[in-house]
């Protein structure tokens, strides 16, 4: 099975010997834990099918109260990964006799550019899919200044009233303050600057042609007032710089599958391909024009059918024809096998148990689909806490798991009957 593809599994964790009664805990010791380690057991109802998905899918964004996790795709055409939406970081499948440990990887759609908003690269800090929408409120214009290098020069000042193609001018005068053929130019900002085009090109091209009389409007295609020197001679080399244009950002993002939407306050920078210290989605880079006020851009993310390949549960059990799945996954240990990022202060995780027998990938099949998690309608995921050696159990949920889910169509096989989760301190 080729690592980064979604081959579909459900993980179980194998429990250690001489566990305690459900809900116990104990307090870990002074000395800190080398490895903390999750173990998993899930039964089914009839023996486990290797042609089969199972998945157990984590979600560790650390929300309060689990306002978001793991919950299965229901049906189609918005099919993400064919097994599960929601909220997902990480997961543990088992297919065709194999346990994997991936990391979700999320695809961006922009559906509407607008605002200046082309494009949109990365994936998301977050592991949560659903739609964003990204309005500019206001733009604050780059200062234009201007240096003078050989002097006196023409120019004196320049005022920014409209312009957001950051970058440096170069402009050479003659003694009355002319322009020099071929002493004009214009560098972009490496972030905030475009090649001009248009009649801003036009514009330079003209200046640079040699013979024209520098003028308050010289500059006016650039958004650019320029005051002029009066004095009689006005020969030099002088730079204008103007600065970048930033947006100020207006938003929001509700989350596919609970329906819970988060407000947005951020900044973009006209004509960039940076990400700015307070991006509208962490993780993502906006492509930008020129912004526009009051326009709003709309950005769709979803879970890729491609995952990336992190490593093996540190320890799993075979079915072995059975109908129990059993592993332990890594969530805090050497680097390189642990699945929490650093600094692993982490006090919970979301979870569900997901299982199908077959990924629903192709958005024209016509159902039905069938598949099982956690709850009636296998929408409750289950939030835990990592900070304490404990037993967590399927009876303990607010929901427990039961046979003969309506959404499994009678395969048995996926029909999840019963979990046991052990978080446990390894020293």
């Amino acid at each position: 099975m080729p690592h980064g593809r979604l081959v579909g599994a459900l993980v179980l964790v194998s429990l250690a010997a001489g566990l305690c009664l459900s809900g116990c805990a104990r307090s870990p010791e002074d000395r800190p834990p080398s490895r903390v380690v999750l173990d998993v057991i899930v039964r089914f109802a009839a023996p486990v099918n290797d042609a089969y998905f199972y998945f157990f899918a984590i979600d560790t964004d650390d929300d309060e109260g689990g306002l978001d996790g793991p919950i299965p795709v229901t049906s189609g055409p918005y099919i993400a990964n064919g097994w599960g939406t929601g909220s997902i970081t990480h997961f543990l499948e088992y297919n065709l006799g194999l346990y994997q440990i991936f990391r979700t990887r999320i695809e961006l759609d922009l559906r509407t550019p607008a605002g200046g908003i082309v494009g949109a690269t990365g994936s998301p800090d977050v592991g949560k899919v659903g739609d964003y929408t990204l309005t500019i409120d206001s733009i604050s214009l780059g200062t234009a200044t201007v240096t003078t290098i050989t002097g006196p020069g023409a120019i004196t000042g320049v005022t920014n009233l409209s312009g957001q193609n950051a970058g440096t001018f170069r402009l050479t005068t003659s003694a009355a303050g002319e322009t020099v053929a071929g002493g004009v130019s214009f560098t972009p900002a490496a972030d905030g600057g475009a090649a001009p085009s248009g009649a801003a090109a036009q514009q330079l091209a003209a200046l640079n042609a040699g013979g024209v009389a520098l003028a308050a409007d010289s500059l006016d295609e650039f958004g650019l007032q320029l005051t002029i020197s009066a004095a009689a001679e006005r020969s030099g080399e002088q730079d204008v710089v103007v600065l970048p244009a930033v947006g100020q950002v207006s938003g929001r993002f509700v989350a596919r599958g609970s329906g819970s939407s988060s407000a947005i306050s951020a900044t973009v920078t006209a004509n960039s391909r940076v990400a700015t210290a307070t991006p509208p989605i962490p993780g993502i880079t906006l492509e930008t024009q020129a912004l526009v006020v009051g326009q709003q851009a709309r950005i769709r993310t979803d879970f890729s059918d491609v995952a990336d390949f992190l490593n093996y549960p540190f320890d799993s059990v075979d079915p072995g024809g059975g109908s129990v799945l059993r592993a332990t996954l890594v969530l805090l240990g050497e680097p390189g096998e642990q699945i929490l990022p650093p600094p692993g202060d982490q006090e919970t995780i979301n979870f569900n148990i997901i299982a199908t027998d077959e990924l629903l990938l192709d958005p024209n099949f016509p159902g039905p689909h069938y598949y099982d998690g956690l709850g009636f309608s296998g929408n409750d995921y289950v939030t835990i806490s990592i900070k304490e050696d404990r037993i967590f159990r399927n009876i303990d949920a607010v929901e427990p798991e039961e046979a003969d889910d309506t959404t499994t169509g009678g395969i048995q096989a996926i029909d999840v009957v019963d979990w046991t989760i052990q978080v446990r301190f390894l020293r």
